[in-house]
């Protein structure tokens, strides 16, 4: 609570449409029971929950709906979880807590805040922010006089490329599934290694990963014609950012 008002209502709305926007609204009869839910294998108390357990739940979690008129996240409660170096060692088990919410809800700096500053209460906020191109006075007026031509020639390039026949552009009604991909973890210091050797940002790192694993998809799906150029979009959460549960991006 804040004062007399909640730190984040959206976690007891759901989502309205009204003249083809959506808009929140509270849900009746709220619940924080409903989102709390304990792991399936909870019921067996001498099941150890490993590494393969998480991925399968991560898997099954990708994949699952979300409830109609419902507040679009939950948090699922595992225990006796044994990380793969400690599970051939008498050690006492740990749990683990998956936090599912969907993205219209907000960007990752805004659930670091929620649970590092706020649940956690951490003082620790070494969240990376992407790096923002600044500019001098002669620069930003140049990019102002210039923004209609530049805004024109990127809406003409975003329509040519929207009708280009690459692998993934498929008509929103020929659309079957959704292919989502599960890797395992890549340890926070490797990213940070790569930064420090090649002297580049941290989200240039990340970027690079995500074009590679793209790469690799295409090359792995599709042998005999890999295209030379794949539009795609990757959000990044922006520096200016109001603690609350938004997308800046």
């Amino acid at each position: 609570m804040l004062g007399t008002g909640l730190w984040y209502p959206e976690l007891q709305q759901s989502l309205y449409k009204f003249g083809g926007y959506f808009f929140w609204k509270d849900v009746d009869n709220f619940k924080i029971e409903n989102h709390i839910i304990n792991h399936s294998n909870n019921s067996n108390a001498s099941q150890r929950f490993g590494e393969d357990d998480v991925r399968k739940t991560l898997e099954e979690l990708a994949n699952k709906t979300w409830r109609r008129n419902a507040p679009l996240w939950e948090l699922i409660c595992a225990n006796n979880y044994c990380p793969k170096d400690e599970l051939q060692q008498e050690q006492d088990p740990y749990s683990v807590v998956f936090f599912r919410f969907h993205h219209v809800l907000c960007d990752g700096q805004a659930i670091f805040t929620l649970f590092i500053k706020n649940f956690l209460q951490s003082k620790d906020s070494t969240f990376t922010k992407p790096m923002k191109l600044k500019r001098n006075l002669v620069s930003k007026i140049i990019h102002l006089i210039t923004f209609p031509y530049r805004g024109a020639f990127a809406f003409v390039r975003i329509v040519m490329q929207s009708r280009d026949p690459y692998p993934w552009n498929v008509p929103f009604k020929k659309q079957t599934k959704v292919l989502q991909s599960l890797p395992p973890s890549i340890p926070i210091q490797i990213v940070k290694d790569i930064k420090d050797k090649f002297n580049v940002s941290f989200s240039s790192v990340i970027l690079a990963a995500i074009t590679g694993a793209h790469r690799e998809t295409i090359i792995k799906r599709n042998k005999n014609s890999v295209p030379r150029r794949l539009p795609c979009f990757s959000p990044f959460p922006l520096e200016e950012h109001s603690g609350k549960l938004r997308n800046l991006m």
